[in-house]
């Protein structure tokens, strides 16, 4: 990573330095600039793990060799300000906006022998040695059938992917019938020319980046998947869309106004918070591991404790790319973010561990979904998103979830035990603990309808009836957890 950013970072250092057009300045605010070159780095990713993934799986080579070739090849992005600084030539490509002629800009947008004004010499020769060189690798180093053919198609395919980076936003406009620039007009959770660049780039740099770390980092990729838990993690994110969706009907937004930038804006909303659900997951298993020895043997931490350090990379990362992707929001976002990341702090790591204590640990938990709900709503109303709050319905549900969330300690009884961990199921025991937080929670979902908070709709009978069933004949708190989710699911939805 230190060597990818190293090479970028003097590719910008000798355009500014050696192109003409390209002058270094002060004049902007540092936010802008600290986006643009948020910016660059993105996109540079797309090509780099773009290149990975096509070289290993298209062109099947290792994924060891493919990734190192590739940061290797790297530097050939040196090239084309080194050439046209030569030549005294400056510019960058300036992709056109037009799909009447994709076909012809598609073809030709890289041709040495064809005038085209917005893209230089240098860009050109850069472009072609890295077909050559992929042409040459896979040739020569693959030793599956027909790998000049594979090597041939993985050039076309990197060269696609080149032309794609900068069609990015060509694609959304054509997709939405709407211009860039009426797209930014139109939206309604403030999108801005700024932050534009990261909702093209993020979505599929993430999913690029997940298969790579599944072909490149296969303990890594283990310990990721371990603590993504879909059925907790969704807690979280339901909280947020209830956020939203409060903060929308607060403004009176309808649904005609969202396009798609609004679309891809509220979905990076929603990864934020799982990325950082994920960094507190890893951050409790690496601090919970004596208490998983006696009740979650099957956790990869407690059967090999050398992945200590993937589980602290997680931890580190996550946090770093879940507020690094928020700061394109609203600014009370990223605070925000880091509070329900200190909050998850505050419940796992010594010396405080308020995980340890009865009553407690619940409540952090409580105070980290709220500040989940206070996310979604902030996407709408950014700092004033206090003054928008419905307190008796924020209440009654943070009752809910702190009745709810105990459930989950009901797995952890030995393990909690042994570790000095005060839960309810450790001193009641898990069966009486079972039945007296289900029958809590359905008295609480009785007074909310008898005081009107909850409506006594359909929606609402087929939640208390789908836990009721749940709780009664499963009698196991993993099911009902499940259940909850969906329960949980309806009622905020609704």
């Amino acid at each position: 990573m230190t060597t990818f950013l190293a090479i970028i970072f003097i590719r910008n250092q000798l355009e500014l330095l050696l192109e003409q057009e390209h002058n270094i300045t002060i004049s902007l605010s540092t936010a802008t600039v600290l986006a643009d070159y948020i910016h660059v780095v993105m996109a540079w990713s797309y090509i780099y793990l773009i290149s990975v993934i096509i070289l290993a799986t298209v062109g099947r080579c290792s994924w060891t060799g493919a990734n190192r070739v590739s940061l290797c090849g790297f530097m050939l992005i040196w090239v084309p300000p080194l050439f046209d600084g030569l030549f005294g030539l400056s510019g960058a490509i300036v992709y056109q906006y037009n799909f009447d002629s994709f076909f012809s800009s598609f073809t030709t947008l890289f041709l040495p022998w064809i005038d085209v004004h917005y893209v230089t010499l240098g860009v050109r020769v850069e472009v072609f040695l890295v077909m050559l060189a992929t042409i040459l690798y896979v040739g020569g180093c693959s030793h599956a059938r027909q790998r000049w053919w594979r090597a041939g198609l993985c050039a076309f395919l990197i060269y696609c992917g080149i032309f794609t980076m900068g069609y990015l936003p060509a694609f959304i406009s054509f997709l939405s019938g709407m211009s860039h620039t009426e797209l930014l007009q139109q939206s309604v959770f403030g999108v801005t020319a700024t932050n534009a660049p990261i909702l093209w780039y993020s979505p599929i740099i993430l999913t690029l980046g997940m298969c790579y770390l599944a072909g490149t980092q296969a303990r890594l990729w283990c310990v990721l998947k371990n603590c993504i838990r879909i059925e907790r993690m969704l807690v979280y994110v339901l909280f947020t869309i209830a956020g939203v969706i409060q903060g929308s009907s607060n403004a009176l937004i309808g649904g005609d106004w969202i396009n798609v930038y609004d679309i891809i804006f509220l979905g990076l909303t929603l990864l934020s918070v799982a990325i950082a659900f994920i960094a507190m997951t890893a951050l409790n298993d690496i601090n919970d591991i004596q208490i998983d020895v006696l009740s979650n043997p099957l956790r990869p931490l407690v059967g090999d404790p050398s992945l200590l350090y993937e589980y602290q990379f997680i931890a580190l990362a996550g946090s770093i790319i879940s507020v690094g992707v928020s700061f394109g929001y609203n600014i009370s976002q990223p605070i925000l973010l880091i509070a329900m990341l200190s909050l998850g702090c505050l419940y796992s790591m010594p010396p405080l561990r308020l995980r340890r204590y009865l009553f407690v640990a619940p409540l952090i938990l409580t105070a980290i979904v709220m500040v989940c709900y206070l996310f979604g709503m902030a996407i709408v109303w950014n700092n004033s998103t206090p003054e928008q709050l419905n307190l008796p319905e924020l209440f009654s549900l943070a009752l809910l979830f702190f009745i709810a969330c105990q459930f989950k300690d009901l797995k952890d009884v030995e393990g909690d035990r042994s570790n000095g961990v005060s839960t309810l199921a450790v001193y009641w025991g898990g069966k009486r603990t079972y039945w007296w937080l289900g029958i809590l929670l359905l008295i609480e979902l009785l007074v909310l309808i008898g005081v009107g908070i909850l409506s006594l709709s359909a929606s609402t009978i087929i939640a208390a009836c789908l836990f009721l069933v749940t709780w009664i004949a499963f009698k196991k708190s993993e099911w009902v957890i499940k259940a909850l989710v969906v329960c949980l699911s309806i009622l905020l939805l609704n």
